[in-house]
């Protein structure tokens, strides 16, 4: 599966959930590209509008980035500071190497 496909698979399928706001994923992912279009973005930050939030549709993704805050205020993370810390599952090494999570 290519990562068109992919990201297509992942709104028909999660793109109906609540984004808050009072409006779904997928509505929220179409008006920040709206927007982006209105102001005369280039294609590319209308496309980076449109998928800005694409990991809350990937298994549950705002749970555990909650999860992995509270971890992050916690004692036990004390040697971590000053790094940004992906957390999407391994998305940024899969595209990579074109290996996508299930």
């Amino acid at each position: 599966m290519n990562l068109i496909n992919h990201i297509q698979e992942l709104f028909h399928k999660s793109g109906h959930l609540a984004y808050g706001e009072g409006v779904t994923e997928l509505q929220h992912a179409l008006q920040t590209a709206q927007l982006a279009e209105q102001d005369e973005a280039p294609d590319t930050l209308v496309v980076v509008a449109l998928l800005h939030d694409v990991g809350h549709l990937l298994h549950g993704l705002p749970e555990d980035v909650a999860e992995s805050i509270f971890f992050l205020c916690s004692d036990e993370a004390y040697a971590i500071s000053g790094v940004t810390l992906p957390i999407d599952y391994g998305w940024q090494v899969a595209v990579t190497y074109n290996e996508y999570p299930k």
